[in-house]
């Protein structure tokens, strides 16, 4: 069944070309149903002549179920003849070979007994090549009624027509001249016309160029094929076509074999194209040529071994190589007992009986000095008993650099050793190679990655931890987020960053060693970071109230005062001072007034906002700034203030009350314009009286307060 699978994908194939309302059918189907609905019996026997497919047609004919015989010998069914059947079967041998035997020409007839019916049938077999196989296509006609005997041969060569158009390959049929009198739909697509009639009447050496390949002329090598073909010879041979449409030449495999039809004898010509295959053929040539001119000329030697241990192919660098090794002459026996002195021998066994690749380093001494040779075995192909190629290396100067870096190494570690902080040397692809004592405590491993070990792949990017959580594949080029590596090794210049890592605080250095390896360097500087961040705190706050200080309160002002002309954003400030502070101080005693100051700034610290900066002025004197806050609401903070400092309690002071003094920020305003502002209402209240909120009043609204309050 498998040739009824294969004309299904050829019939699948032209549908495609030839943009067909079935394409996206069941091509299967719709091919048995075809076949199915033919009249006549259709089987297909392979070069050895047995069954290989049939359709309902011949099963009804010839009266018996097919299905049973499938792979067996159909011709014994209605041959009984023991010689005759003898002689089918040896002329099918010749068939396998040339498509002719058993007279393929014209229909024969048979007389069966079906259901004890005497049946008159003919067979009609046409030779044809099927995936590069012979094959014979038989047709039955049950010809019982001699009146419908050219109505049937009609209808079968129209059926045998449609079989042809489906072929994949191109067909001729060539009259005893060399003309073409009919073609397939295939090579009008192969040859660039539209219909078969641009090509009938034409000559095959009408559509190829004047000459060969070979140098001979296609019109006498042509007529020397079609001649050899009608005398009864199978051609089987490549040529050279060209398309009608753009001269593009083609290339052809051509098969020519006589066929016999009742309107005469003619040269069936298949054209199969093979122009993809020459293309490629011709770029292996290429490639081939560009490979051996690269081999004779690398800086590599190259040595190719047959399965057997024949040497195949030896470059020049090969034999520099093994002659400063110890061999003079490049003869097998001498070569092999090289290699089997170094232990080679074996390693090419191995790699072509088991399709292993091997790599092995060497040393040897030559006239006192030492030299390393690289050996890489790998199998030609990946098969046991493949040819095996075998590449010399001279890396003596890459082991001495190796060497000098491990001596440097070495030197490194013992450097590193002396330092009192957790220190390693890194590879530039992130791998920790040596290590101090004060690392262990980080918990790092050497030969571990630095972004693994030392911080647990915390930092890296979301990206590259979620593929080597599904895939366990490391990629390459993984560091941390902060990591300034690249950059020290680009600049070889040392790089340094302070980080916060889980609470604490360390100064990083990445120092280049070379361009490739570095040193990491970390420092715990959390404890003088916090003394650092108190002494900064503590530089910014009144020592007694803990108030922000003048200083800091000017700072604070200029970022609002930028901060407003960007955003168009205002801002307010509140001056407020502690009435008959100086009674205060004198009847009770500094410690008394010391105890006043801490409950108000208290009181200013619980009724603010945190984005509010209050800070001790001077003396009594405290200011506020209020961030995007008008003159409306910073009366109503300073009003509550006044109330709220009205309620402190303290037993040797009979009362306490502050004065206060609002204004808002106006365009080109300084600190010091502001404060005057404020300072001036607050004192020109303070003449008519303690205890208030003073406030520069607005045109056309002369009691905000009152409002406020009510």
């Amino acid at each position: 069944m498998e040739e009824k699978k294969e004309l299904s994908n050829h019939l699948d194939i032209m549908s495609k070309r030839k943009n067909c309302f079935c394409q996206d059918w069941n091509k299967a189907a719709l091919l048995e149903v075809i076949i199915n609905s033919f009249s006549k019996g259709i089987v297909v026997l392979n070069s050895e002549g047995k069954l290989v497919f049939y359709n309902k047609a011949a099963e009804e004919i010839l009266g018996c179920p097919l299905e049973e015989r499938l792979g067996g010998d159909l011709h014994s069914f209605f041959i009984k003849d023991e010689k005759l059947l003898l002689k089918v079967k040896e002329e099918f041998q010749v068939f396998a070979v040339t498509g002719r035997g058993w007279k393929f020409q014209g229909p024969r007839k048979l007389k069966l007994k079906v259901n004890g019916i005497e049946k008159e049938i003919y067979l009609i077999l046409k030779a044809t090549k099927f995936q590069g196989e012979w094959i014979a296509l038989g047709i039955f006609s049950d010809v019982s009624n001699q009146k419908e005997l050219e109505r049937e041969i009609l209808t079968f060569e129209k059926e045998s027509q449609l079989l042809i158009e489906a072929a994949a390959d191109g067909i001729f049929l060539l009259d005893k001249e060399g003309t073409i009198v009919d073609t397939n739909f295939r090579t009008v697509e192969f040859f660039g016309v539209d219909t078969k009639e641009e090509l009938i009447g034409k000559t095959p050496y009408d559509i190829s160029p004047e000459f060969q390949p070979n140098g001979r002329p296609s019109k006498e090598l042509a007529l020397e094929k079609i001649t050899n073909a009608f005398s009864g010879k199978f051609e089987r041979f490549e040529w050279m076509h060209k398309r009608l449409d753009d001269n593009a030449i083609l290339f052809c495999e051509i098969a020519l074999s006589r066929v016999d039809l009742p309107q005469g004898s003619y040269v069936l010509a298949i054209l199969r194209d093979i122009t993809e295959r020459k293309t490629l053929e011709e770029e292996l040539k290429k490639k081939n040529k560009l490979i051996f001119e690269l081999s004779e000329t690398a800086p590599v030697g190259i040595i190719r071994f047959s399965a057997k241990e024949e040497i195949e192919y030896m470059n020049p660098k090969a034999k520099e190589i093994l002659s400063y090794i110890g061999c003079g002459a490049f003869e097998g026996d001498c070569v092999k007992s090289l290699l089997k002195k170094y232990n080679l021998l074996t390693l090419i066994q191995e790699s072509s009986k088991h399709g292993k690749s091997h790599l092995k380093d060497f040393a040897i001494n030559i006239d006192n000095e030492k030299k390393w040779i690289q050996v890489i075995v790998d199998p030609i192909e990946p098969r046991k008993n493949s040819a095996v190629r075998m590449i010399l290396r001279d890396i003596t100067s890459e082991k001495m650099v190796e060497l000098a870096k491990e001596a440097e190494q070495r030197k490194s570690k013992i450097l590193l050793e002396s330092l009192p902080h957790p220190a390693w040397l890194i590879t530039k692809e992130r791998k920790i190679i040596a290590q101090n004592r004060a690392a262990e405590i980080m918990g790092t491993r050497e030969g571990d990655y630095c972004w693994k070990s030392l911080l647990n792949s915390k930092y890296i990017s979301p990206e590259a931890r979620k593929t080597m959580e599904e895939t366990e594949n490391i990629l390459s080029g993984i560091k941390c987020d902060f990591c300034l590596a690249d950059k020290a090794l680009l600049s070889q210049q040392p790089k340094e960053m302070e980080i916060d890592i889980e609470g604490k605080t360390y100064d990083v250095f990445w120092i280049p060693v070379d361009k490739n390896l570095f040193l990491h360097y970390l420092i715990d500087v959390t404890k003088y970071k916090q003394l650092q961040d108190k002494l900064i705190e503590l530089s910014m706050r009144d020592p007694l109230t803990g108030l922000y200080n003048r200083r800091f309160f000017v700072k604070k002002f200029e970022e609002e005062r930028e901060r407003s002309k960007r955003f168009s954003k205002t801002f307010s400030i509140i001056m407020l001072d502690i009435d008959d502070f100086k009674k205060i101080n004198d009847t009770c005693g500094h410690n008394v007034g010391d105890e006043v100051l801490i409950h108000i700034a208290n009181t200013i610290m619980k009724r603010i906002r945190k984005t509010d900066i209050a800070a001790r002025w001077g003396g009594e004197e405290f200011v506020i700034l209020l961030p995007e806050t008008g003159l409306r609401y910073a009366i109503f903070v300073a009003e509550d203030l006044r109330v709220s400092i009205e309620k402190i309690k303290i037993p040797e002071v009979k009362k306490i009350t502050a004065s206060f003094g609002v204004a808002e920020y106006r365009e080109g305003d300084n600190l010091y314009k502001l404060i005057d502002r404020a300072d001036e209402q607050l004192y020109k209240e303070k003449k008519n009286g303690k205890n208030q909120v003073c406030y520069e009043k607005p045109r056309g609204d002369t009691c905000i307060l009152e409002k406020l309050q009510n």
